[in-house]
């Protein structure tokens, strides 16, 4: 069941309920006949359902919003992603470098003033 319909429903069960307690009170004390409580009834369930009608439109216009955001999250994700790739490549260059350098340093019979830790 589509989620947006849920949430209407669950939103609609204390109007269903405060309405189903009035009408039963009513009863108590109108003694209404059986076709006038089921009109009541059939009326009010209408304008519940027109109520819950609008809000699942209002849910599904904010689901579709949302689900565009989500396109452009995913599509700025995709495009992070690609820059830190890029940057692990640049990092990984440069650490050959600095070895490269530090090997160079050394043949020369001197010790580099600085290397990194986790080369």
């Amino acid at each position: 069941m589509d989620p947006v319909i849920v949430i209407a429903i669950i939103g609609a069960i204390p109007g269903v309920i405060a309405l189903y307690l009035q009408f039963r009170k009513n009863k108590v004390e109108e003694k209404l006949s059986d076709s006038e409580i089921t009109e009541k009834i059939t009326a009010a369930a209408g304008v519940m359902m027109d109520k819950m009608q609008a809000q699942i439109v209002r849910l599904e216009a904010q689901v579709i919003r949302m689900e565009a955001q989500i396109v452009k999250l995913e599509a700025r994700v995709s495009a992070m992603q690609r820059e830190l790739d890029v940057q692990d490549k640049q990092i990984e260059l440069l650490k050959k470098g600095i070895n490269k350098l530090i090997i160079q340093i050394r043949k020369l019979g001197e010790e580099p003033c600085w290397t990194p830790d986790d080369l």
